[in-house]
């Protein structure tokens, strides 16, 4: 039998805790609901970045995890945590401000297959930036025919 040695509130493959992973994410939410842009969010979230650029980067990493995992649970619980896969309505639905610390307990027999921070997945596979197959090779368009 295997088992994890990460403590319930901390957070997988991601630093932290749940719980903040949580806010952030559920920041992003209400934010954004008032209208307010990403990248303004992020600069609150993150001042110690110089680059806004930075700011974003680690928010959107933090609010795609919890978007891609409100989304298998909600769908595989249908009804019990809401119809929508966001961080405001799941606590809503469930009576909490931790969700994600209750998604892990209600969430525990597919804990294997969800993706982080949540469950323990797992990593996503990077993308090959090479070059492409069958790439056009360089020359003129079109190619020019000897008679």
């Amino acid at each position: 039998m295997t088992f994890s040695l990460l403590p319930d509130c901390l957070a997988s493959r991601v630093s932290g805790s749940l719980d903040e992973v949580e806010q952030v994410a559920a920041t992003v939410e209400e934010r954004q609901a008032e209208g307010a842009s990403l990248e303004k969010v992020a600069a609150e979230l993150r001042p110690e970045l110089m680059e806004v650029r930075s700011a974003v980067k680690w928010v959107r990493r933090r609010v795609h995890a919890v978007k891609v995992v409100l989304l298998a649970l909600v769908t595989l619980m249908p009804g019990r945590l809401g119809d929508e896969p966001a961080v405001l309505a799941v606590r809503k639905a469930l009576g909490t401000t931790q969700a994600l610390m209750r998604l892990r307990e209600l969430g525990s027999a597919h804990l294997r297959s969800l993706a982080p921070p949540l469950g323990f997945g797992p990593r996503p596979r990077r993308r090959s930036r090479g070059r492409r197959a069958g790439q056009q090779g360089t020359g003129p368009d079109p190619p020019t025919q000897n008679r």
